[in-house]
């Protein structure tokens, strides 16, 4: 259990440096090198939504 919470609070750290990675530069493969967000962000088009969530203030583009 204890190592269950442990990965969570490691993922969930991750996710927030990239996210504040990510809104200082705008830089997506640059922010990957840390914690990768998307196992291939060309493939799944991730400029693409990152651009639509921030061009509607959306999720952290708030």
């Amino acid at each position: 259990m204890r190592q269950n919470l442990a990965h969570a609070a490691d993922y969930a750290n991750g996710k927030r440096l990239w996210r504040d990675c990510y809104l200082a530069t705008s830089d997506v493969a640059g922010c990957s090198v840390s914690f990768q967000i998307y196992p291939e962000p060309a493939a799944t088009h991730l400029e693409e939504k990152l651009r639509f969530l921030r061009e509607r203030r959306l999720s952290f583009f708030r």
